[in-house]
């Protein structure tokens, strides 16, 4: 794709109104917003983070998971939201069987994408301290996904991870956010190749940890839909498209949540030869419905 020769906006406009794939995105994405408005007076009521969910509710988790169901998993929300934004994904990871499910809130407004991660660094540290547990998964939804990320690669977060699932991260920045960058605003670390995303981007991932993007084509807040993509090669590393999606209805999206299942359920403990490279090639991506 040539991201230099844009088509005009009035005949772009033109082309998506006569698309009936145009409504089928709108439909899911007005859910998607409508569930996360409905859903965000509970983030603020229940506090900044969670001790997670163990089968026995009342007996205190000692011993460290044997299975990759009883690996924690950690939820990491976007830019404007809270962890409320994750409530369908996370009822459908319980009824999975994953046991210890985490989430972490915090204030983009008054926190930039490194301090947070510090902050993930410290509960992470108190999880393995009171849990016993040598690692986790992180989810992250949009730059949830560079907070992962950054613990993961610049806070030597990559001892204590097994799995990074990012949902419509904006890996290698996105312009919707250059406005922000123009005037100072939180969220221009998200800026189109902003220093913190050249950062990230110019060291290989970490090995040993596990990274899957999904992404959509039709994500109307990832400008370029490619940076999406993690362009990094590995045996660890995983793109998955899932077409006709927007911005927030992958939150809520019952097919991206039998992805994040499906890569989750793999043994933390698995070696690298078991996993497919699936780096992207120009114009082929892996597929999801």
């Amino acid at each position: 794709m040539d991201l230099s020769r844009p088509v005009p906006n009035m005949t772009r406009l033109a082309r998506a109104l006569r698309n009936p794939r145009t409504y089928k995105v709108a439909g899911r994405e007005a859910i998607g917003y409508l569930s996360a408005g409905a859903a965000y007076p509970l983030g603020l009521w229940e506090g900044s983070s969670s001790n997670g969910h163990s089968p026995h509710p009342t007996d205190p988790v000692t011993t460290a998971p044997s299975t990759a169901l009883d690996t924690p998993i950690l939820l990491l929300h976007g830019l404007g939201h809270n962890h409320s934004g994750y409530w369908l994904l996370r009822s459908r990871l319980q009824r999975a069987g994953f046991s210890r499910i985490h989430y972490l809130n915090y204030s983009p407004l008054e926190n930039d994408i490194i301090s947070i991660a510090k902050t993930l660094r410290d509960h992470i540290a108190q999880l393995q301290d009171e849990q016993g547990i040598e690692s986790v998964n992180l989810v992250g939804h949009s730059m949830g996904g560079l907070i992962a990320r950054y613990y993961v690669e610049s806070l030597d977060g990559h001892h204590n991870v097994a799995h990074v699932v990012t949902l419509g991260t904006p890996h290698q920045g996105t312009r919707a956010a250059t406005a922000l960058a123009e005037i100072g605003l939180p969220g221009h670390q998200l800026a189109w190749q902003s220093p913190l995303i050249m950062e990230l981007n110019a060291v290989p991932l970490p090995e040993g940890v596990r990274y899957t993007s999904v992404w959509s084509a039709t994500d109307q807040m990832v400008i370029p839909a490619e940076s999406g993509l993690l362009n990094h090669k590995g045996k660890l590393i995983e793109n998955i498209h899932v077409p006709d999606h927007g911005h927030m209805s992958l939150l809520v999206s019952r097919s991206v949540a039998d992805i994040v299942i499906a890569r989750l359920s793999v043994n933390s403990l698995a070696t690298e030869s078991s996993a497919r490279d699936t780096t992207p090639r120009k114009k082929k991506y892996r597929k999801a419905g």
